[in-house]
């Protein structure tokens, strides 16, 4: 575990795509342990608060891919530890392309672990997309990803009642910034909620 610790610390893109590798092995022969959640963790924050390096002026550890494959590997992990990792990382992520990696792991997540807390997920989820709007990022693969956890998290708990995803499934439904694909699964999903199915 250390040598991943150490490519995955390192400054060199290449080294951290080697540890991803050596964790997307370890995660196949069954280890899902919390040093791999960890590692998993810094990835997934690198370059985004505490974990930024500058040189000149300029970030030199920004590395989008890294983070989003680092939440691809923490949504097969599996545990509410992960769970909370990657509600952690939407919180700062600003890439739209990583924060939809990180939706759909949260989505995945909730189906092997369901013990997650799913309406803590759904806030987190519904706030993210909100603050890209008021970014003025209307990000279509992010935001279809949010709406199928959205689907998913409601499928396993059918009591889920949460103001704020009702709320962004409307305000997208009406919103020409987003193309008609999206509006459309956003109303489609709000008439299966509407009519109890």
């Amino acid at each position: 575990m250390a040598v991943i610790r150490e490519l995955a610390h390192s400054r060199d893109r290449e080294m951290k795509l080697l540890a991803l590798q050596y964790i997307d092995k370890a995660i196949a022969r069954g280890n899902t342990g919390d040093d791999i959640r960890s590692i998993l963790e810094y990835l997934g924050s690198e370059s985004l608060g505490g974990n930024q390096v500058q040189e000149n002026g300029r970030v030199i550890n920004n590395f989008p891919d890294i983070r989003r494959q680092a939440a691809v590997y923490l949504g097969k992990l599996g545990s509410p530890e992960a769970n909370e990792t990657l509600l952690g990382l939407i919180y700062q992520e600003t890439d739209p392309l990583v924060l939809a990696e990180e939706i759909n792991s949260l989505g995945l997540l909730r189906i092997t672990s369901p013990s997650g807390a799913a309406d803590k997920t759904v806030e987190w989820i519904a706030w993210s997309i909100t603050l890209m709007e008021r970014r003025g990022i209307y990000d279509p693969g992010a935001t279809l990803e949010a709406i199928s956890t959205f689907d998913i998290l409601l499928r396993a708990d059918r009591g889920l009642q949460n103001s704020s995803m009702y709320y962004l499934l409307l305000g997208i439904a009406e919103n020409f910034h987003y193309p008609t694909i999206v509006r459309n699964a956003a109303r489609q999903l709000l008439e299966r909620l509407g009519g109890g199915t």
